[in-house]
């Protein structure tokens, strides 16, 4: 049997653990979303730009209440406004999706990788298998660059949205919970 001492120590050890939690930065990181807004929706298919907005309220629904896509903020300047998001997040989320139109999130992990903000970046691409062919959604040069890096991109099953937001979603909590957190400057 425990004695009371031992447990009310034990139970201001609990209380101390919680509040020194990383859990308590959820709020405080701003996370970005980067990823094709076309095509748009079909009779079959969510749009592009429907499923990063799918993925952004799934993560602010479990706390992460600052993550936005890029058309979120204001400005006309797509490109610049994209860039200075690069540096502006605490983590950038690239999702490269085989239906979608990748040229601009091609271009915004490029800019990434030459910032050399790379270390707050998590890279997900959609992988479609079926017997012995597998097709996915981001090119060959840009994984080669990653590589270069020391990274690669995760991959995902194609438009399984709920196995996406599950693989980012312990990600994060993973870049939450990592050394970087502290180089971020939130705790």
């Amino acid at each position: 049997m425990i004695s009371h001492i031992e447990q009310e120590r034990f139970k201001e050890f609990r209380k101390k653990k919680k509040e020194d939690s990383y859990l308590k930065y959820k709020n405080k990181i701003y996370i970005i979303i980067y990823g094709a807004y076309n095509p748009p929706r079909t009779n079959s298919h969510l749009g592009e730009k429907e499923r990063l907005e799918k993925l952004r309220d799934r993560l602010k629904d479990e706390g992460y209440s600052k993550t936005y896509l890029v058309d979120d903020f204001e400005g006309n300047d797509a490109l610049n406004k994209s860039f200075d998001a690069l540096e502006y997040a605490d983590l950038n989320i690239f999702i490269f999706t085989c239906r979608g139109k990748t040229d601009s999130v091609t271009r915004e992990l490029t800019e990434a990788i030459k910032k050399i903000i790379i270390w707050k970046c998590l890279v997900y691409e959609e992988v479609y298998k079926k017997s012995y062919t597998e097709i996915t959604a981001m090119g060959r040069l840009l994984k080669d660059e990653l590589k270069k890096n020391r990274y690669l991109p995760v991959q995902v099953p194609i438009e399984d949205d709920d196995e996406l937001y599950f693989t980012v979603s312990g990600e994060v909590f993973q870049f939450l919970g990592s050394r970087y957190v502290s180089r971020l400057g939130i705790c």
